[in-house]
């Protein structure tokens, strides 16, 4: 196939322009077989599935040196150098993440015959270290609301930003989002991860928002250092104490802020006003009430009024 017909495929599946000059330039894809068969292969159907975590095939063939991982490379040893390799480079928690992408597109393929082994489940066990994480407040939000960018990647980044504060969509799903969403004062969408509908009351800043375009697809870094300086520039900046990936971090508020900040917000800001986890849950497009508790973030320090009445 060439590799321009390839481009048009991947780009109407869904896949961003970045992601695919990604995969491009790390020679992942194989002009010389057609694209069904190339989707087979252990790179095509990890691309397919997790567009935004290429890094994660780059950070396999490191672990097992190879330039192309393939189905064959994942026995139940190599399993257990990657795993080794990526707690060597990260964090407990985001080693248990990609082993979990790893995990899940190998039970995909558990029946095609394509693997080396069976029985994998011990290999992608890691113990996940506690970490706590920040939210942002209603007023700091209408902080971002009120602020005036300066380039196009700041507008695209405070757009995307806002408009998950706002409805508490995940990123993928924001994208995807038209005027045809929105029925009878809510948006109405279909979650790309959990494939269930989620119906989403208008909040009264989120219209002109949707309507705002996006110039252009952004990484996931260039996202993440463009909101931490809209938040410092906003004055976003008062010290925050936290425990991260296993120690104690004292930072600037607006250095923690990152991708997953306002999803979290939206869960925080609702159960701030004694909404049900359930309903928040909802909301969120979360699978269980678990999850969503997760996304709470509870500064103890700032406790309202009715909450200090019972010590007292």
């Amino acid at each position: 196939m060439a590799t321009t017909d390839f481009n048009n495929i991947m780009l109407a599946q869904g896949m961003k322009e970045n992601q695919l000059q990604q995969l491009l330039a790390a020679s992942w894809f194989d002009a010389s077989i057609p694209f069904t068969e190339w989707k087979q292969t252990f790179v095509g159907a990890f691309a397919s599935k997790y567009p935004d975590r290429l890094h994660v095939i780059r950070y396999i063939a490191e672990a097992l040196q190879v330039t192309v991982p393939s189905w064959k490379n994942l026995t139940k040893v190599n399993i257990a150098t990657v795993r080794s390799y990526l707690l060597s480079k990260m964090s407990e928690n985001s080693a248990k993440v990609y082993l979990s992408c790893l995990s899940s597109i190998m039970s995909d393929f558990a029946e095609e015959g394509v693997l080396p082994g069976k029985n994998y489940d011990n290999s992608f066990r890691v113990k996940g270290t506690p970490s706590q994480h920040i939210a942002l407040t209603e007023e700091e939000i209408e902080r971002i609301h009120q602020y005036k960018p300066w380039s196009i990647t700041e507008s695209d980044v405070k757009t995307m930003f806002l408009i998950e504060c706002y409805m508490g969509a995940r990123s993928c799903d924001v994208e995807e989002l038209t005027e045809d969403n929105i029925q009878d004062g809510y948006v109405v969408y279909v979650s790309k991860k959990t494939h269930t509908e989620s119906r989403v009351p208008i909040h009264r800043n989120l219209l002109q928002y949707l309507n705002q375009p996006i110039h252009k697809q952004h990484s996931r870094s260039t996202y993440n250092d463009t909101i931490k300086r809209i938040c410092r520039n906003v004055g976003i900046t008062d010290m925050v104490k936290l425990f991260v990936a296993g120690r104690w971090v004292e930072k600037p508020k607006y250095e923690l802020v990152g991708s997953h900040t306002a999803r979290r917000s939206f869960c925080t800001n609702l159960a701030k006003r004694d909404v049900p986890i359930a309903v928040i849950a909802a909301l969120a497009n979360h699978r269980n009430q678990q999850t969503t508790s997760r996304y709470i973030c509870i500064d103890t320090a700032r406790l309202d009024d009715n909450t200090l009445a019972f010590f007292r």
